[in-house]
């Protein structure tokens, strides 16, 4: 059995600390999961852990074999990114080692393999010890949450809901003990000032007096006036003496205003009409027909290969079969981050191409993690994911009312995964949006549009309730093909109510009446 034990480790990169640990434990058939920012030294400490690195200090015990799913970076192969995933994750688990390490081995792979290797890990009989931002991914293979944060790893026992309960109760506790600090010193901050205050007017000869009573008055306020300086002197010192409490990170509520917003909402912005797309002789799908309305979240969700960017283009291009509004202002974020300005530092590109003042931009910046002076960086030096948060917060910050986003949550860090999603919910444009993350996924959409087996469907339900839809007991074909049927005229009576209300007529009025009676027929057939 495998197991790892380190004694008072510490690593640094030139100048700079990345970790200083007293003791870290993996024991035989743990479930570790490592989290923490980008850069905070997660590789580097498997890396240590499993010897390819040696500590500036302290030493490393290790018992047992121990297998590696490396970081997939790039690839120099006609392989696509999952296909080199799955390589990796099925070199590793062959070597029938005693202690598994894993660095972001959901990167690239579609749900059905994320699952996969989730029943993988949860086989393992050795101890595993995985780096992810992938939340649901975690949740469902570790046990123990290692945290890195300001130089240290935390602990936390119990999963990773535990771990999130737990950070949750440390930032209430952050709030109740900086209000504490606040009122304290706001208590001695007046009591030295009325201190003061009196202690000025203590030898202050009341009019009306003898020199006599005078002299004396004098002389027996100065000692008051001596004890209340004193007591002031002693109320700074307490007050200098004070544990300054900072205050804890708040999440401020934006409002971006977004051109013909009143115009789109709960409107028909796309119309699939019979939409159909081949590569070469391969059919992705085939006479796809939906609409999506003004403000839909949508997430787009299949298999790898099965042409989720191919769709995410061909709207970008407005390609045939497609009818979008013209109103539609777009801003697409494809993998390739080939719209960013190298040559200007972060704020000053986001300022060329939005119309809000510098005070939002910054909120929106301040959110992913890009404050103060930070602001100031040219973006040629920055990581990867730097550039991911970068880009995604230009387009977030220009004037667009379509966000369509391939794969955004790709190299962040799950405190900036986080930060997206706040920022998604607060956007009121509409969105279409690729990815595997299914915690992100269930948390910025309300529609699934699901590409599978050559059909492209839109399932008017949030990402929880589409899962539960496919996890249904299989269907006669008769009543698939009235699901599909019903499917199909409630996009059509979400179309006739959004032209309804623009412009109410007998024969829209007739047609919708139609489509009502036609939906009545077919949910009488489904539920005989």
């Amino acid at each position: 059995m495998g197991s790892i034990e380190a004694n008072h480790i510490s690593l640094s990169i030139g100048a700079r600390c990345l970790f200083e640990v007293s003791h870290l434990s993996v024991q035989p058939r743990a479930r570790i999961g490592i989290v923490g920012r980008n850069g905070s030294g997660k590789s580097t400490l498997l890396k240590v852990l499993s010897g390819a690195i040696e500590p500036d200090s302290g030493h490393v015990n290790r018992k047992g074999i121990i297998a590696h799913i490396p970081q997939f970076t790039q690839w120099n192969s006609h392989l696509s990114g999952g296909e080199m995933m799955r390589k990796y994750v099925s070199e590793a688990l062959k070597k029938n080692a005693d202690i598994l390490f894993a660095d972001e081995p959901t990167t690239h792979l579609d749900v059905e393999a994320i699952e996969a290797l989730e029943s993988e890990i949860k086989q393992f009989t050795g101890a595993c010890v995985i780096i992810s931002h992938d939340r649901t991914f975690l949740k469902r293979t570790c046990q123990t949450i290692w945290e890195i944060n300001n130089q240290t790893v935390a602990v936390f026992n119990g999963g990773y809901d535990a771990y999130a309960a737990q950070k949750a109760d440390l930032e209430k506790q952050a709030w109740d003990d900086y209000h504490q600090y606040e009122q304290k010193k706001k208590q001695l901050e007046q009591a030295i000032q009325s201190k003061q205050q009196r202690a000025q007017g203590a030898t202050k000869v009341p009019k009306g007096i003898g020199a006599n009573e005078a002299a004396n008055f004098k002389h027996h306020y100065q000692g008051k006036q001596k004890k209340l300086d004193q007591n002031a002197k002693t109320m700074q010192k307490r007050l200098d003496q004070l544990e300054v409490k900072q205050r804890p990170e708040s999440v401020e509520s934006i409002q971006l205003s977004l051109p013909f917003a009143d115009k789109l909402r709960n409107k028909s912005v796309i119309h699939a009409d019979y939409f159909s797309k081949s590569i070469g002789n391969k059919a992705l799908w085939k006479d796809a027909y939906f609409y999506m309305n003004g403000g839909d979240k949508i997430g787009l969700v299949g298999a790898n290969g099965s042409g989720k960017s191919t769709f995410l283009k061909a709207v970008v291009e407005n390609e045939e079969g497609l009818k979008l509004s013209p109103s539609l202002r777009i801003g697409y974020l494809s993998q390739k981050l080939s719209e960013l300005d190298e040559d200007k530092d972060i704020l000053n590109f986001i300022k060329a191409h939005s119309e809000h003042d510098e005070t939002l931009i910054r909120t929106v910046l301040a959110r992913m993690h890009f404050r103060r002076d930070s602001v100031y960086k040219k973006i040629a030096v920055l990581s990867g994911g730097e550039k991911v948060k970068v880009a995604l917060c230009q387009l977030i910050l220009s004037p667009f009312n379509l966000l369509i986003l391939d794969e955004p949550t790709n190299s962040l860090d799950i405190e900036s995964i986080e930060a997206l999603e706040q920022l998604l919910k607060d956007y009121e444009g509409t969105s279409i949006i690729v990815s595997h993350d299914r915690e992100f996924l269930a948390n910025v959409t309300n529609k699934i549009l699901y590409l599978s087996d050559q059909q492209l469907k839109l399932f008017n339900e949030d990402y929880h309730h589409f899962v539960k839809t496919l996890e249904q007991p299989e269907v006669t074909e008769d009543k698939t093909a009235l699901r599909n049927q019903l499917m199909l005229i409630e996009n059509r009576i979400s179309d006739i109510l959004s032209r309804l209300s623009l412009n109410p007529s007998d024969e829209l009025d007739a047609q919708f009446q139609e489509y009502l009676k036609e939906k009545r027929t077919i949910l009488e057939k489904l539920n005989e």
